[in-house]
Formats: C-alpha cells, structure tokens, sequence
C-alpha cells in the first residue's frame, strides 16, 4: 500500500526590489487618474520642469520622474520633493535617479496640496 504524499513545506519567496517597485507603481494611489499622485503632479506642473542652459522646456509634461531611483531609496517613492513632471523628449528613459538639482535641472516642483498614500502603500 502507498503512503499518501504530504506537500512540502514552501518558504515565502522574497521579492525582488523591481518587484516591488512595479508594484508601487500599479497602485492607485500612483496612477489613478482622478485621485493619484501622478495625475495630481501633472495637473500642478503641466509643462516640462527640465531646464537646460536656464530655459525651461515649453513641451507639456507626460512623464512623473523620480529623481532618486525606488530601487535605491522605497520611501522616497511618495515624497513629492522627489519627482518632477517632464516630457517625454525629456525624460531620462531607462535612467536610475538622475542627480539633478532644483533650479539649475529643473524647475522645483509645485506640490501644494495634501496626498497621503494609503497605509498599505507606504508599506509596499
């Protein structure tokens, strides 16, 4: 007679950091187009923030871009001290953080409203 077979026990697997970082950026807090924080953003700062040679860009901005990367610093995701509305002609695609300073790389972004991310989020 057989021994009926026992499932093994399984170990949580970890989450790799771009796991993550998608995962933040499929929340709705991040991309709801009435309430989010990215739609929020573009509303506040609808033309291109970058700046090069002083002139800022006049193309109207499409892109939320973090400045310091998820994957180097995760609560930094929601500071809006952080992000900056750009074009796509603008955006550095593909890019980990840019090291930009506010003033001479870009406009400083306007933020003045109140966004709290959901306590679930904060935590992703």
């Amino acid at each position: 007679m057989k021994k009926p077979r026992t499932a093994k026990p399984t170990l949580p697997v970890a989450k790799s950091p771009r796991q993550t970082e998608e995962k933040r950026y499929n929340r709705q807090s991040w991309r709801n187009p009435r309430y989010g924080l990215r739609a929020a953003l573009l509303v506040r700062n609808p033309i291109c923030q970058k700046l090069t040679d002083g002139i800022q860009c006049h193309t109207p901005a499409t892109v939320v871009h973090h400045l310091i990367s998820p994957l180097d610093q995760p609560a930094a995701f929601w500071l809006p001290v952080n992000l900056c509305c750009l074009c796509v002609r603008c955006h550095p695609g593909g890019a980990r953080g840019t090291k930009w300073t506010a003033g001479v790389d870009f406009v400083p972004t306007n933020f003045e409203f109140s966004f709290s991310p959901k306590p679930e989020d904060a935590h992703v």
